[in-house]
């Protein structure tokens, strides 16, 4: 039970350093990709091996929170985009 628990508040806080990492590296969507993995990779060196399958829900759980991050992005450009079209008059 208390492993259970554990675990889902490392993996909250895994969401939350995802979403400021990709607020700090200014939106860039690679960027946060390198940076989000090396919790991952201290993880991965420092567990022995009986506990990886930490390590993959880790990677899922940060996969997951990218495509959404990712997901907001393009639903922020497209908005501006038909935004832009739509301010501009029909006939000159």
């Amino acid at each position: 039970m208390k492993i259970e628990s554990l675990g889902k508040y490392l993996l909250n806080a895994y969401g939350i350093f995802l979403i400021l990492v990709f607020i700090f590296t200014n939106f860039q969507f690679w960027q946060t990709i390198i940076w989000g993995s090396y919790p991952l990779i201290l993880l991965l060196k420092s567990s022995p091996e009986s506990i990886i399958y930490i390590e993959i829900n880790f990677g899922l759980y940060g996969i997951s929170i990218i495509c959404v991050l990712a997901q907001g992005m393009i639903l922020y450009y497209v908005g501006n985009i038909i935004r832009k079209l739509l301010q501009k008059p029909l006939f000159d």
